[in-house]
Order: structure tokens, then sequence, then C-alpha cells
């Protein structure tokens, strides 16, 4: 998958528009078939809204805001844990998300045109943050972290301007598009792998990653994960589960039953035989890596960071919620398989080295990889466990005592490895995505067949097609004659 390019058909997705809808300006199209079948699809829920006759209400208000009445009374207290509403408290930031939204809604990636618009619209959602609705768990996900960020702004005023300039405004212009694809996108996962492929742009950015591992090395002491509630640990845990998602989503719209096992094997586990300390080898055999991204599409949408009382739950509580699969708390070490006490474990955000591809210079000689490879091990505790979360891997517990310790950058490599293998197939190839994806699901199968009358809608089943057939075939006909899809 990849990012949708400003000027496609908000339809097929692929053709270059032709017009722009004639009542709200905002939704291209390529076609007038496009346009009728995205009208009954999804635009007619949204262009009241976009061309300003119809209001969903205040874009925010204090007195009505959930999370401005939830707000703890100790918010302008340095050690305050409770829920802030970033709509509120970040200077400009309601601006920023409308000017972004705006021009990548109607001028899609060219933002700077929509500075000069000034033509009157509106939202055509709430803000979850107002209404206790978000779009979907990412849209909620994606606001809870800019919460978080509003909670350490304040915590450390000093760093604000880095907080904002590095984080929040990248953030605010992720979610934005996410809004945007809305109009566009009915399908709420296939939207949600669709930003999640921004998101993984963005963190291959060496720039970005410098900015977090600057301030990863300002606030780790502050915020240790041993204190009551860490909110910098919880932002970065989130964000680079994130950034796995990226990755680890995408096999969720393959049928990988369908195609040939020379192409896909993502259901199966893979042994691997790996070398630790130079010497040492161990048999590793993974988690299915398919059962990992649907295990963690899972757990994301269950997700809830706060307490009943709008307060940041623990950091190890957060944690549990992810890994706690075993009642007694109890799990073995990945390379010995000595038990160890997960509540006694360092978390080691590993991950966010994987997005590091590019060998640019970070600091004289080392490459930004590297740098973040030694801020992993430096976190890394005398004789204590500790876990981390990787992509192929899934989350995975060294002991890290006897022969278990200096193994780091080893247990890495070969779990990087995994991950490469598994994602490194031709099935990502655009020849098979233009094939055999679905018009309705997304799934990418082998199954897939198109309609037998207009030969244009691709379907991956019976169910699909006949989910599809209200709207279809109002211009099955119209393609047949117009052969151009």
């Amino acid at each position: 998958m990849t990012v949708l390019a400003g000027d496609n058909c908000w339809n097929c997705r692929t053709a270059k528009h032709k017009f722009q809808c004639g009542c709200c300006g905002f939704a291209r199209y390529c076609s007038k078939i496009c346009q009728k079948e995205h009208w009954k699809n999804l635009h007619r829920l949204h262009c009241k809204y976009l061309s300003g006759k119809k209001s969903v209400g205040p874009e925010h208000s204090t007195e009505s805001c959930i999370a401005c009445a939830e707000e703890s009374l100790n918010i302008f207290q340095k050690d305050g844990d409770g829920i802030l509403c970033h709509l509120n408290h970040v200077g400009n930031g309601l601006k920023i998300f409308k000017e972004n939204f705006f021009g990548c809604a109607k001028y899609g990636n060219e933002i700077e045109k929509s500075l000069n618009d000034k033509t009157a619209w509106n939202f055509p959602f709430q803000f979850g943050e107002t209404t206790g609705y978000y779009l979907d768990f990412l849209d909620k996900l994606l606001g809870n972290l800019q919460s978080i960020l509003c909670r350490l702004m304040l915590r450390y005023p000093k760093m604000q301007g880095l907080l904002v300039s590095a984080i929040y405004i990248p953030l605010v212009k992720i979610r934005s598009y996410h809004w945007s694809l809305s109009l566009q996108i009915r399908d709420d996962l296939f939207r949600i792998s669709l930003t999640l492929d921004l998101l993984f742009n963005q963190l291959q950015n060496e720039k970005h990653a410098a900015e977090i591992l600057s301030i990863h090395e300002k606030l780790r002491k502050k915020e240790s994960q041993d204190c009551r509630v860490s909110a910098w640990n919880t932002f970065l845990f989130l964000y680079e589960l994130l950034g796995v998602s990226s990755y680890n989503f995408r096999l969720l719209f393959i049928d990988s039953k369908s195609f040939d096992e020379k192409y896909v094997y993502v259901n199966s586990p893979l042994a691997l035989r790996v070398l630790i300390n130079n010497s040492e080898q161990a048999l590793y055999h993974n988690i299915p890596m398919l059962l990992q991204a649907e295990h963690l599409k899972c757990q994301l949408q269950s997700l809830d960071i706060w307490d009943t009382n709008f307060k940041l739950k623990l950091f190890h509580q957060i944690l549990q919620e992810f890994y706690g699969d075993c009642d007694s708390g109890v799990y073995e070490c990945e390379l010995c398989r000595s038990a160890v006490n997960t509540d006694k474990t360092s978390y080691i955000f590993s991950s966010m080295r994987y997005f590091a591809l590019f060998e640019s210079t970070f600091h004289a000689g080392t490459s930004l990889s590297e740098a973040i490879a030694k801020a992993c091990v430096s976190e890394i505790k005398e004789d204590k466990a500790y876990i981390a979360f990787s992509i192929g891997s899934g989350f995975q517990v060294i002991c890290n005592k006897r022969g278990c310790k200096d193994i780091f950058t080893d247990v890495c490599e070969y779990r990087w490895k995994i991950g490469n293998m598994q994602l490194g197939h031709p099935i990502y190839s655009r020849q098979y995505q233009n094939g055999v994806r679905c018009w309705v699901c997304k799934l990418l199968s082998g199954k897939s067949h198109r309609c037998s009358m207009c030969k244009s809608r691709l379907y991956c089943s019976q169910e699909c097609l006949t989910s599809d057939w209200k709207v279809h075939k109002m211009i099955c006909q119209e393609l047949k004659e117009a052969g151009t899809q």
C-alpha cells in the first residue's frame, strides 16, 4: 500500500481526477460513474457539511468537551497525571489541524493552496475528545497521544518547543490526513492502514528519528519506568506500536491461503537458527506473523490508557495489557527458557531502530541506527530482565542472566531478519495489488474475480459481490459501456 496521491479520484483511488463535486468542491472524481457510486456509498453523508450548509456542532467548546470536563484538579501541578484536552491547552493546535485537514481534503498534497482559500466549510465529524466518539481506534489513539504530549509540555515547559515541533505537529498532520481519508474510504481498517503508511514514511525520516532520540535522552531519567506513572514511556511505547502496526497491518489484507506457498508463508512459524555471542546457537521459533498482526489489532482496538477517574494508568499496567496473556505473570526467556517474572522487567524501545533504514550520518562516524541501538543497550540494567516488541517476533522476554547477558544486538539482528523474511514477499508488489484486491473488503486474494457483466469490479467472494450489488447494479451497465475501468 502507498499513501494516496492528492489528485486521485476519491472513488477508484487510481485514476487522475477530472472534476470536483459541484456542491462542496472537495470530492474529486475521474468520471460521472465514480461520482455516482461514491455518492451512494459515502459522500452523501459529508457533502452538506463540507459545503457549509450544515454543522455537526462547535469545533471545540470547553463547556461541552468531555476531556475539558474531566481534567484533573491538579493539572497545573508538575506531577499531575490527569487527562488534558490538547485542543484547549496547545496554542494554535486546532487551527493547525483545520488548515491541514482542509488542505489535505480539498487540495491533496498541496496544503499551501488552502491557505488562501476562504471558502466556508464545516467539519463533517467531531473530535472524540469532545464527544467521546472517535472515527476509529486509530483516531482515538492519536488523540490520546496528543493528550499525553500536552501533559509533557506542561510538566517540562523548557521542552515545549521541541515537543510541539518534533512530535505534536507531525501527529496533527497524520490525524488530519486520517480524517481526510474518512471522506474517501468507508472501510475502517483499510483507511487505518493507509494512514499508518504515512506514519511509516515519517518514522523513516532521519531528522524525526533523531529528534525522538534526543527527547528520549533528556526524559528517560526523569520519566523512569519504575515511577507510578510515566507519560513519556507510555507515549513512546504506543508510538512504537503504531510504527510496528505500519508493517504488520499489511498482512491483514492478504488472503495468504489463496496464494501459492512460495509467495506467502505468514501463516506458519519460522524456525531460524541464530548465533548468540558469536558461538552459542539457539533454534528460535516465532509466532506466525499473521496471528501477531491480528492480535495487535485487537489489543489496540480495546486499549484504554485512562482509568475510571481519567488519570493515566501505570506504565507497566498499560504494558501488561499487551503481553499479559499469562495469568501467573511468569514468562519464559526466549533463549534459555528460564522463568521470568514480567513485573520485574524493563521495556526496551528496540523497534525504533528498524525505521532508521538509511545509513545517514547521525553523529560523527555513527549511523542513526547504531545510535538508537546504543540508547537501547543503555536502558538495560544489570541482571534485570527486559522485554521488547519487534517486527516479526512480537513481545519477547530476555532474562539477562548467565549466557543471556550482553546479547541485545544479536537478538535484534535475528528478530529483524525474521521480519524481513516475512514481509519481503512478491505479494506486496504492484503487479499483485493491482490485479487481486477486492473492491469491497480490500483483501488481496488469489480468488478475486471480476463482475461477469462489466468486467470492472473485483470481488474476493460471493458475499462481497452481494453486499456491493445494491450500488453496483446502478452503474454496472455504464462501466461495461465505458470500458475504462
